[in-house]
């Protein structure tokens, strides 16, 4: 009985003592069977900053829930991503779960990627570097000709990519042209650069050459160069004239030009107005006697330009026109005795000439023939020959 009564005793004792312990025991001590508190934040991390397209190593993304305190807890957890990639997220402890990003071959122009976990009013997002693999194609966009004249200038554009058509950024990139200049890349956007493409000038039409590498690639593009052709130029030019029976004279000659383009050379046109002159000197036992017979000429003449190489010219020209022959002779003690008469011209030249400063610098032999005036003191037809050095000038 007694027994009993210290049985009956320690139960109510134990009754009594239960709503102390549970008031007794620490708030939010889930072991306890305490009260759990909220979650009121969340965090995303990526196992590394940056991953490239179609890595075979998928990104470990690690997602935290916690409480005020900053002690885990756990959530009902959504994820987003914006290429689809991510694997769904596996609970590894309270407040934690781990979810595997695979990225894909193809970025579609994204240079990062963002995961967003979300619960209810909660949410929390990061980003992760996004990053093309190595450079396994080159495109080169050139224009397909250009005029050669020293001073036309275009543009070449080069695309990288990586083997799934990703824009790449190679590690070095080089160009190089043949018959021209290229300068420095200049970045155009992501895997994609422009430099500036200056020909040098040439004789005749031609292919360039562009050659372009980056990471062990190579891709070339051809440009025809096309050689320059005035519409209009003018030209000045000095020199010497030579009479076949002897004897030497200064020249000096003035030109303008019109030219087309046929068959990949140039024809035209030359007006030239061409002067010179010869002087002589007889002596009797009177006296001495000074004769000067001078010229001046108009002509008209087809030409043709052929090319002499990639940098020379040779202009051949043929034609005619009128000159005006004056002789005037000199006796001392009496006045001069001047005559003058139009006469016909037939003149033909060779001229080689290379291209600079916007014109052409040349040397040119020519061959004229005279018709017999019939003055006092000139008579017969003239075949003077003429070894000049001049420029012609672009103007057109």
């Amino acid at each position: 009985m007694t027994r009993t009564r210290q049985l009956a005793r320690g139960l109510v004792t134990l009754a009594l003592a239960t709503p102390l312990l549970a008031k007794a025991a620490p708030p939010g001590d889930a072991s306890r069977g305490g009260h759990l508190a909220a979650a009121t934040g969340l965090s995303v991390k990526f196992d590394r900053q940056q991953a490239a397209a179609g890595d075979a190593r998928p990104v470990t993304v690690t997602i935290h829930a916690f409480d005020a305190a900053g002690r885990p807890r756990d959530v009902d957890l959504g994820l987003d991503d914006e290429l689809g990639a991510l694997a769904p997220a596996v609970h590894v402890a309270t407040g934690v779960w781990r979810a595997l990003l695979t990225v894909p071959p193809y970025l579609a122009g994204k240079h990062s990627l963002v995961v967003t976990a979300h619960s209810g009013e909660l949410s929390a997002s990061a980003s992760l570097a996004l990053v093309a693999g190595p450079a396994a194609t080159l495109d080169v966009a050139a224009p397909s000709e250009l005029t050669a004249d020293g001073r036309s200038e275009a543009w070449v554009a080069v695309m990288a990519s990586d083997a799934n058509g990703n824009p790449a950024e190679p590690s070095r990139l080089g160009a190089e042209a043949e018959r021209g200049g290229l300068g420095a890349p200049r970045a155009d956007g992501p895997g994609r650069w422009i430099l500036a493409y200056k020909p040098r000038e040439v004789a005749r039409d031609m292919d360039d050459r562009i050659l372009v590498r980056a990471d062990g690639i190579e891709r070339s593009r051809t440009v025809r160069l096309l050689a320059p052709v005035s519409t209009l130029q003018l030209g000045a030019k000095g020199g010497l004239a030579a009479r076949v029976h002897g004897g030497l004279g200064p020249a000096i000659a003035a030109e303008a030009s019109t030219w087309t383009r046929a068959g990949g050379h140039g024809l035209g046109l030359v007006l030239t107005g061409t002067w010179w002159t010869f002087s002589d000197a007889s002596s009797s036992p009177a006296a001495t006697f000074h004769t000067t017979s001078s010229y001046l000429s108009l002509s008209v003449e087809p030409a043709i330009r052929l090319p002499l190489g990639s940098r020379a010219t040779l202009t051949a020209s043929a034609g005619g026109g009128t000159a005006r022959a004056a002789s005037t002779a000199s006796i001392p003690a009496q006045p001069d005795l001047s005559e003058a008469r139009w006469v016909p011209l037939a003149t033909a030249g060779l001229s080689i000439s290379t291209r600079a400063l916007g014109g052409a610098p040349f040397a040119e032999l020519r061959a004229s023939w005279v018709g017999d005036p019939g003055l006092a003191n000139l008579r017969g037809a003239a075949a003077p020959v003429f070894l000049s050095v001049g420029y012609r000038f672009d103007v057109r």
